[in-house]
């Protein structure tokens, strides 16, 4: 009976005897094969590999073992029936030749030939074949590498794709929600804001040797005078004898007096102007006499040692562009020339006897709201100071801006002359603490009567009505109708 082997890589039934046949030829060949000598295989061995191929009775025709199954090609048993892909038999041709493990086939013992097994009964001799090859392990490896990408890209995906739904549901505005305030207890003040200019209440601008109603400090005056010094500045307190310039070597005095010097004294002149220089010498101590009005010895003397104690050669006169006389001493500097070692301009030194105010201009509305005595605060550099307004002029007709002066009540630095600040004008105040809501808190009726709604604790919203008072700082004062109906702590709805 002649044994059918299952060849496993092309899952098809074929006869021993072909199989013999073929690896006769491929014995033949080895054996041709100079280099190479067949290994020979001992009855014992071969005897082992007939043991070993026991299993083959065991086996389905279709189990994957790869286990041969003998069948009697004689009689025509079922495994025949299903052997149609016998004429398919030319791959098993080109298969490696019994007894030799091909190349890439899994590691394990080589298959015996078959003219090396013993016959069984019927003369036909019995053939293994080797089982068949497993699943190569590198394709599950891709397998789970795209597996694993494939739900990191399921993942990823998810985070950032979004559907229309999940956009419409984020475009939807939120839901609506009160805004609220709390009510508080407080001083409330009504204010004007305005800036202001820090200028002093009068001021004596000082040229060559004479007073100016006006003129520039950076305009030369004409000539060829040289400004040589300025001894003073912003801020300096002057005193009668100071001398604060110097044109073109020459001094420029400053005196205490009302009269103008107007004309050179010398030896010989009289007049209320010659009194007034011997009073202010006999002030600084350099004339002993009483003024007379007489330009005498004496005051050639008082003269010549008011020049000589301050640095200057004089013959005793008084020159006209060397002597200044300022209606009040001490005063103080507010501006100075720039232009040391250039032509004299029309200004050397400005001089206010008073301390400095702060001149603002407010709306002809916001200034009907002030009056004398309303209280401002300053803000300066150095803080905040305080003072009061001294006086409102008319309301410029082209404008409509009003002109209002406030008197600090302390000094200010004078180098801050010519400064702008912040004024802040208090137009109303509450004596005490009272309630306040923001404005907007405030609604009225279709009657005018105001009131203001009040969430309570469990959320419900009541109406309340009030009467307001004064505003400031963005609130306002109210006063319940009902006594006690609104409290500080309250909270009152302004919106939503």
């Amino acid at each position: 009976m002649a044994s059918i082997e299952y060849v496993s890589d092309s899952r098809e039934y074929v006869p021993a005897a072909s199989l013999a046949a073929r690896a006769r030829r491929a014995r033949l060949a080895q054996l041709e094969e100079p280099t190479e000598q067949p290994e020979e295989v001992t009855l014992a061995e071969q005897a082992e590999l007939v043991e070993q191929a026991e299993p083959v009775e065991q086996a389905g025709p279709v189990e994957p073992a790869g286990l041969v199954e003998q069948a009697d090609l004689v009689e025509p048993a079922e495994p025949v029936e299903q052997a149609e892909p016998v004429e398919q038999a030319e791959p098993v041709e080109q298969a490696e030749p019994v007894g030799k493990t091909p190349p890439d086939a899994p590691d394990g013992p080589a298959v015996p030939q078959v003219n090396d097994l013993p016959e069984a009964d019927g003369g036909q001799p019995v053939l293994t074949v080797a089982p068949p090859r497993r699943p190569q392990r590198r394709w599950l490896a891709v397998l789970a590498a795209v597996a694993v990408f494939a739900a990191a890209a399921g993942v990823v995906a998810g985070r950032y794709m979004v559907s229309p739904a999940d956009v419409l549901a984020q475009s939807k505005p939120p839901a609506p929600t009160l805004i609220t305030a709390v009510v508080q207890e407080t001083v409330l003040e009504q204010t004007v804001i305005s800036r202001g200019a820090i200028a002093p209440a009068s001021q004596y601008s000082i040229g060559r040797g004479k007073l100016l109603p006006g003129g520039s400090l950076t305009e030369p005056a004409g000539g060829d005078e040289v400004l040589t010094a300025v001894h003073v500045h912003a801020g300096d307190a002057v005193d009668a004898g100071a001398v604060v310039a110097e044109v073109s070597g020459r001094p420029i005095i400053v005196l205490p007096g009302a009269k103008a010097m107007y004309r050179d004294m010398a030896s010989g002149t009289t007049g209320e102007d010659v009194r007034q220089l011997q009073e202010a010498l006999r002030v600084l101590g350099y004339f002993s006499s009483s003024p007379d009005g007489q330009y005498g010895a004496g005051t050639v003397t008082g003269v010549k040692q008011l020049y000589a104690d301050r640095g200057y050669d004089s013959a005793g006169d008084a020159p006209r562009n060397e002597i200044v006389f300022l209606p009040s001493l001490p005063g103080h500097v507010t501006a100075v020339a720039p232009g040391v070692g250039f032509a004299a301009p029309q200004v050397i030194v400005q001089i206010t006897p008073g301390q400095l105010n702060v001149t603002s201009s407010v709306a002809m509305s916001q200034a009907a709201l002030l009056q004398t005595g309303s209280q401002a605060d300053l803000d300066l550099p150095s803080g905040t100071f305080t003072g009061v307004v001294a006086a409102k002029g008319a309301p410029d007709p082209q404008t409509g801006m009003v002109s209002v002066v406030v008197t600090p009540d302390e000094p200010l630095d004078y180098a801050l002359s010519g400064s702008d600040i912040r004024v802040t004008f208090t137009t109303a105040s509450t004596p005490a603490a009272v309630l306040a809501v923001p404005l907007s808190a405030v609604s009225s009726d279709s009657r005018g009567q105001q009131y203001v709604i009040v969430r309570g604790a469990d959320g419900a919203l009541t109406r309340f009505p009030v009467t307001v008072g004064v505003r400031g700082d963005d609130l306002v004062e109210i006063t319940p109708v009902t006594p006690g109906s609104v409290r500080a702590g309250d909270t009152v709805v302004i919106g939503g």
